[in-house]
C-alpha cells in the first residue's frame, strides 16, 4: 500500500468536481434549471434546501449555506422557517423562492453561490479521499478499484452529499463497508464485502437503500441510485 496515494489535483479541479457538479444537477433536479433558485423539500429528516447541492438550511454544519442567505438579505426569522421539517405554507414558501431568484439576478450574489459551491464540491472530495485513507490501510484491493473508477467516486461523492462521508464514529457505514467490515445498517441488514469482490455500484447503493432515509424513501433513493 502507498502512503503517498492520493486523488491527483488538477483532476479533482478539472473532471471530477466539474463532472460531479452535472450529476447533482440531474439527480438533484433531473435536469431541470428552474429549480436552482428556488426552495424546496425533501421530505425525511430534511429542512428546506437550495442550490446546485441542496444545501439543507436546517442540518448540521450549514452554517456556510445559512451564512450565504444572510448575506444576500434572507433575516434569522427566515432562516428558522426554512430550517423546519417541513410544514411551510406553500405560499411562504414561494415568497422565500422568489426572493432567492430575485437576489441571484445579481451577478455577486451568483458569485458568491458559485464559491459555495466550488467549496463544497472540494468538502466533498475531501471526506472521499479522507475515506479513501482509511480504506487503503485496511482493504487496499478496493481502494485500488476506487482510485481507477471515477464512475465509484462520483457515487461516493454523491454519498457524501446526501449523508457525509465519515470516516469514524458509528455511522461512517460506507467507510467501514468498503474497509472490509462487516455492517449492521439502521434497517436491520447487514452487508458485507466478499474477499476479492470486485466493486459496483450496486453495492454502494444497496447501502444507501439500507441506510434511514433509504428505508424511509425507498422508491426516492431507488430512483436516484440508478440516475
Amino acid at each position: 500500500m502507498s502512503a503517498t496515494r492520493k486523488l491527483n489535483q488538477d483532476y479533482v479541479n478539472n473532471t471530477l468536481i466539474p463532472n460531479y457538479a452535472a450529476v447533482a444537477f440531474r439527480t438533484e433536479h433531473g435536469g431541470n434549471a428552474a429549480t436552482l433558485s428556488g426552495f424546496s423539500y425533501a421530505g425525511s429528516n430534511s429542512s428546506y434546501s437550495f442550490g446546485l447541492f441542496q444545501y439543507d438550511v436546517g442540518a448540521k454544519g450549514a452554517e456556510p449555506a445559512q451564512n450565504f442567505l444572510t448575506s444576500i438579505g434572507f433575516n434569522s426569522t427566515q432562516l428558522s422557517q426554512l430550517s423546519q421539517h417541513g410544514g411551510l405554507d406553500p405560499a411562504v414558501q414561494d415568497a422565500l423562492s422568489a426572493q432567492l431568484n430575485l437576489a441571484l439576478q445579481n451577478p455577486v450574489n451568483q458569485a458568491a453561490l458559485d464559491q459555495l459551491n466550488i467549496n463544497r464540491g472540494q468538502d466533498l472530495v475531501s471526506q472521499v479521499q479522507n475515506a479513501l485513507d482509511k480504506i487503503d490501510r485496511a482493504n487496499p484491493s478496493v481502494a485500488l478499484q476506487i482510485y481507477a473508477s471515477q464512475e465509484l467516486q462520483l457515487r461516493l461523492m454523491d454519498y457524501a452529499n446526501q449523508y457525509n462521508l465519515d470516516s469514524t464514529g458509528a455511522k461512517a457505514y460506507m467507510t467501514h463497508l468498503l474497509s472490509g467490515q462487516s455492517v449492521l445498517m439502521p434497517s436491520g441488514n447487514t452487508l458485507a464485502l466478499a474477499p476479492g469482490q470486485i466493486l459496483t455500484g450496486a453495492q454502494l447503493n444497496s447501502l444507501v437503500m439500507n441506510t434511514q432515509q433509504g428505508v424511509a424513501n425507498d422508491e426516492m433513493f431507488l430512483t436516484r441510485s440508478v440516475a
